[in-house]
């Protein structure tokens, strides 16, 4: 028998419209939960007692506003309805009934106890959701995953439930209510509560707010309906609501004593509350209690903010004995604390001396402005926000008289009093930030249970104690020494630390968010930079431990099970959090085992959708056991792809006994028809990189007997991830005394950033502009902190470039001196070849180490500077003498710059080369040299040995565009006709003055891509009779397909904005799909000129927020440039973007940067970023 659950039943949820057709199951008691794991029911936020509260049962009216929502779920197929009104308007009480009668998924953000903590909202909703569409994998024996937490969750869920209603009640609306949205803050990048941007077809979302500005980006229609006060529907429904109060009893019986007449009461409260539902709550519970009676109406105050001056300033010269030393220390605290407390802590918090009165006046003359949860002990919090508001002056002064606008300025002071006094409780408790607060590290941290740990940034940020919170922001404590050298970091932040061992990482990130806030009030750029990059390394620290290297920790007694499985929970990709927790399995036994599957299998749903999918799928299953089979065969059922879905279900029907997802060898093929070998494939392929590693060391790292000498060797590899995944392969082999050592030096470095290249290349180039502007001293400051002796060699030639005469020869000797000690000499050779233009002196020490390929590649540069035949000689000598293949490589880059008598030596050379490809491409460079000499009969003999077609193709094309050059347009024209390819024959033709055959070439050219091509290599031309790239934006109308359209179009518009024509390169870029247009609009940000600001409003509309940041960052020169007004706004608003993805992304971004903080802050923000740079990474090696 199915039963429809209603939210004031114990424990229920009140859930999709009239289609629930099951409950809760509560489980045994005997049911526990590690980490984040959370039964569905146990997430839902029970809005029972707020529905009392609110006193739904006498709610009235508002037929009108129920209309609307329903002419909007009729007219549209999806999307936000937005209600808006001023505090106290009744929005909750409205939004209560909704959800209570219609029995909508629901959310209210005053329930919540933190308002910001997104993951609470994500997994509130989903529950709802799960249990009433039968969600089974999403939440697998009743249990939300820890990544329930998590948007791509969430919208998962959405997607989910709208597919099943699809299936079973095709037609039927799924409603979500969301009450309170200005409540609480968006998580950068994001809406707030993180709401999807988009959502399928039958999902609605109604939401409530305050008339202020919400960031509530969507791709779905959008509806705002305003409840204004003064509106005849809102007062007609208010009257009907006053209309049904008098005839309650008590309230009749007040009436008939005083001699008032219903109607009359009715009359003035409407006329009194100004509309305002709020102000009616209040008085009549005055009423109701007798503190006011019905004939002293006269002298209620109209509006809500005048009822409160009026009532506070009134109790406060009725209690001028208690006010300033306990009346009005509680009501500020009350309306300062963040969360609900007890009476006894509210006490402590405030001073208040006397618990007795403290009861009495929460429990009688003050409970109309309280709500009171319920349980062992009573807790107390403002009722509504606006009391807040009102308490801290947060109010439109204007609705206050002269005489009232003096208290309300106390009030504030002294709330802000009570933040302040609130915030040194516990820092004082932890010891002091003078003493580092060492409390932190022990029990003491979590008194008041954990309050402080939540809020006391809030409370520091409302005191205007910035100075102190910037500081507890930045607090170092000493880190232990790292098992690599290279990347050791003395010092670990301790906020984040604190937050770490708790997994508290959502309060952690709202810490920051709320310090940034400040920053940006107090225009300190260097605060705003600092905690964008803080931001950004939190979010790059989990994702990069290989599930075998979890396993071997548990193996080798370096972890036990349970930390490796809070590290494997703690991967935010969903592929690798899938296969961690998956490898972990073999290892973990009973009720831990059981919910370690659910995880896992939450953790293949959200993979996407497609062949990693599927792979992930047979990974699991043999490990998932038989008690899992159903759960299995619905993810398998759901993809979406014939084969991905087959091979899948294939597999799980297979005999157990062969069902296997061990990596046996075999050939690979695609999409094989045996599932054994899809999945030994899968392995295989997810493993094949380890091997290519591997074999870059180039011995057996189980031969070192040193777990250092294993770090060191391991060093050539960047990614923390794939270095990991080295050492952790070579832990296999290792000495057994040394296994330990290397699997800890492997955990170690998954935990790092990983992103040293891109911090060292962002310093370098911050330096680098330091040293433009003349402040040497600042740019050395800048990169002193770089550690490794690549890094800092880059940056030191980076700053010599740009310094000062007198400055830059001795910063050159210094970066030469330091690229000695590079320990690869290709690196070295490499390095020094990139800056061959700034070397001098005597060379000979410093190149003698390296190879006679290197040695050679740096002297051509050097020669190539100065045009010194005689070195240019030296390298091609050398070059010649070398090895393969450094010696094709050098050779090719000396040809295009050997003066004429050494070609035929360059020729021999490369007739000598034994690699036919590297031979090819020596030609061809010859070719290209021939052509530009209208060397003919060279050219012809170099072209006939070309065997490869695609070299010959290009070598052709080469010689007949330095033909064309070198003014020799009939033989240009001949080489044309030899070419296969049409784009190149048609530009070597526009070249050559053929324009005509050029365009005929397009002309008899079938696929409209191959088409485009053509006439794009004709529009670099610049032929002015035809237009090519006006031809081939016309084209782009004959592309049917779109996965070829974008590549296509992000050519078009590239080649109008190079040709001057930014307006039409942009819109080319929004023919293309959203999601399409990032990677077309970066490459115009150069050449944006005059169409800059069309540009940055095209880019915000992008919503992915990373490829967003990333195309705003690259318009901030051109903006500049342009002299586009409030550069520091669009500064902060691409910092605040590129903070939501990783530290690597943000760091890559910085010298698109730069402009506009030189323009915003001038060289002292450079200096400030630099700090900030070496700040995050000291934090997050």
């Amino acid at each position: 028998m199915s039963t429809t659950v209603r939210a004031e039943g114990a424990g229920a949820i009140a859930i999709g419209g009239d289609a629930i057709n099951s409950i809760f199951v509560t489980g045994g008691a005997n049911q526990f939960f590690i980490g984040q794991y959370e039964r569905l029911v146990e997430a839902y936020l029970n809005p029972r007692a707020l529905y009392r509260e609110l006193r739904l049962d006498q709610f009235t009216g508002r037929a009108w506003l129920l209309r609307a929502i329903d002419d909007f779920l009729a007219t549209n197929d999806r999307g936000y309805l937005v209600i808006e009104a001023e505090a106290g308007m009744g929005k909750t009480a409205f939004m209560a009934w909704l959800a209570r009668e219609r029995r909508y998924v629901h959310h209210f953000v005053r329930l919540m106890p933190d308002a910001n903590d997104v993951g609470v909202a994500l997994r509130n909703m989903a529950a709802q959701l799960i249990r009433a569409w039968d969600l089974q994998p999403m939440a697998v024996g009743g249990v939300l995953p820890a990544s329930a937490s998590r948007p791509d969750f969430f919208e998962e869920v959405v997607y989910e439930a709208a597919g099943k209603r699809d299936e079973i009640r095709p037609g039927e609306p799924i409603v979500i209510v969301v009450d309170g949205l200005n409540e609480t803050a968006a998580p950068p990048g994001r809406n707030p509560l993180a709401l999807p941007v988009e959502l399928p077809e039958g999902v609605y979302v109604v939401v409530s707010q305050r008339t202020v500005h919400i960031p509530l980006a969507v791709a779905t229609p959008r509806r705002v309906l305003r409840i204004r006060a003064g509106s005849p529907e809102n007062l007609a429904d208010l009257r009907a609501y006053l209309e049904t109060a008098v005839t309650e009893p008590a309230l009749a019986a007040r009436l008939a004593d005083a001699g008032v007449a219903p109607q009359d009461l009715v009359r003035q409260l409407v006329t009194r509350s100004a509309g305002v539902w709020l102000v009616l709550r209040y008085v009549l519970a005055e009423l109701r209690n007798g503190t006011r009676t019905p004939d002293d109406l006269g002298s209620l105050p109209v509006g809500l903010w005048h009822y409160y001056a009026r009532f506070w300033s009134e109790w406060q010269r009725t209690h001028e004995d208690t006010w300033p030393e306990m009346d009005l220390p509680l009501l500020v605290t009350l309306t300062a604390v963040q969360e609900p407390l007890t009476l006894d802590a509210l006490c402590r918090l405030s001073g208040f001396p006397d618990s007795e009165r403290a009861a009495r006046l929460v429990g009688d003359a003050w409970r109309p402005f309280l709500q009171v949860e319920e349980g062992t002990q009573e807790r107390y919090a403002a009722f509504h926000d606006s009391l807040g508001e009102f308490v801290a002056g947060k109010i439109d002064s204007s609705a206050l008289t002269s005489a009232e606008r003096p208290f309300v300025a106390r009030l504030s002071a002294a709330q802000r009093e009570a933040h302040d006094r609130i915030a040194e409780r516990y820092l004082t408790a932890w010891g002091g930030l003078e003493g580092g607060l060492p409390g932190l590290r022990g029990e003491v941290a979590d008194m008041d249970g954990g309050y402080g740990l939540r809020h006391v940034v809030h409370h520091l940020a409302a005191a205007g104690a910035d100075a102190v919170l910037h500081r507890l922001m930045e607090l170092e404590w000493p880190r232990e020494e790292a098992v690599d050298p290279v990347d050791a970091s003395p010092a670990a932040n301790a906020w984040y630390e604190v937050h770490r061992a708790r997994r508290t990482f959502a309060g952690y990130a709202l810490d920051v968010r709320r310090a940034w806030a400040r920053a940006e009030r107090s225009g300190t750029l260097a605060l705003e930079l600092r905690y964008a990059l803080v931001a950004a390394s939190v979010n790059s620290m989990a994702g990069n431990v290989p599930s075998e290297l979890l396993l071997l920790l548990v193996d080798n007694g370096v972890a036990t099970a349970g930390q490796a499985l809070e590290l494997a929970r703690g991967i935010t990709e969903p592929q690798a959090r899938a296969e961690a927790l998956t490898a972990l399995l073999p290892v973990l036994t009973g009720e831990t085992r059981a919910e370690t599957v659910r995880e896992a299998l939450a953790s293949v749903q959200l993979v996407p959708d497609g062949y990693w999918r599927a792979g992930e799928l047979v990974r699991l299953a043999p490990a998932a056991g038989p008690d899992h089979r159903d759960d299995l065969l619905r993810i398998a059922t759901g993809l979406s792809r014939d084969y991905d879905r087959s091979i899948s279900l294939r597999f799980l029907s297979a005999e157990p006994e062969r069902r296997t997802t061990e990596p046996v060898p075999t050939a690979f093929s695609f999409d094989p028809a045996d599932p054994q070998v899809f999945a030994a494939q899968y392995l295989q392929r997810t493993r094949r990189g380890v091997a290519t590693l591997l074999q870059g060391i180039g011995a057996d790292p189980g031969e070192e007997t040193s777990a250092h000498r294993h770090v060191a060797a391991s060093r050539f590899v960047r990614d923390p991830r794939w270095r990991a995944e080295l050492l952790t392969a070579s832990a296999h082999t290792a000495p057994s005394d040394a296994r330990g050592d290397i699997l800890r030096a492997a955990l170690s470095i998954s935990l790092m950033a990983g992103d040293r290249d891109a911090l060292n290349a962002a310093l370098a180039s911050v330096a680098a502009r330091l040293a433009a502007a003349g402040d040497v001293p600042a740019a050395l400051a800048c990169i002193s902190e770089i550690r490794d002796p690549e890094g800092l060699t880059r940056a030191l030639f980076a700053v010599s470039a740009q310094a000062p005469p007198p400055q830059r020869a001795e910063i050159t000797r210094r970066a030469a001196g330091t690229a000695g000690r590079i320990a690869d000499p290709a690196v070295r050779g490499q390095i020094l070849r990139q800056h061959a233009a700034q070397l001098e002196g005597d060379l000979d020490d410093l190149l003698g180490s390296l190879g006679a390929d290197w040695r050679a590649s740096v002297w051509a540069a050097m020669g190539e500077r100065n045009h010194d035949e005689d070195l240019l000689a030296k390298a091609l000598s050398t070059a010649v003498a070398a090895t393969e293949p450094g010696r094709a490589r050098v050779i090719a880059e000396l040809i295009p710059h050997l003066p004429s008598p050494l070609l035929a030596t360059a020729h021999a050379a490369v007739g000598a080369l034994e690699d036919p490809e590297q031979r090819d491409h020596g030609m061809t460079v010859l070719a290209a040299r021939m052509g530009g000499l209208a060397r003919l009969g060279d050219l012809d003999g170099i072209v006939s040995s070309i065997s490869d077609a695609h070299w010959l193709t290009e070598a052709l094309y080469r010689a007949g565009c330095g033909l064309a050059a070198a003014g020799q347009d009939g033989p240009a024209a001949l080489i044309a006709a030899r070419i296969a390819s049409p784009p190149h024959r048609a530009e070597v033709l526009a070249r050559a003055g053929r324009p005509a055959e050029a365009f005929a070439v397009a002309d008899g050219s079938a696929d409209p891509g191959e088409r485009i091509a053509v006439l794009l290599r004709i529009g670099e031309t610049g032929d002015q009779d035809r237009d090519g790239i006006a031809h081939a934006r016309t084209a782009l109308a004959d592309v049917g397909d779109p996965v070829l359209l974008a590549p296509l179009a992000n050519a078009v518009s590239l080649a109008l904005a190079e040709s001057g024509r930014p307006e039409a390169a942009l819109d080319v870029v929004r023919m293309l799909p959203e999601e399409k247009r990032a990677a077309a609009l970066a490459p115009l940000a150069p050449y944006a000129g005059d169409a800059v600001g069309e540009a940055a409003g095209l880019a915000r509309t992008l919503r992915d927020p990373v490829s967003r940041a990333r195309v705003l960052a690259g318009l901030m020169g051109p903006l500049v440039a342009s002299g586009a007004p409030d550069i520091q706004g669009h500064l902060r608003e691409t910092l605040r973007t590129l903070a939501t993805g990783t530290r690597a992304q943000l760091l890559e971004a910085v010298p698109d940067l730069l402009p506009g903080l030189v323009e915003a802050a001038g060289l002292q923000g450079l200096a400030d970023l630099g700090a900030a740079i070496t700040s995050a990474h000291r934090w997050w090696p």
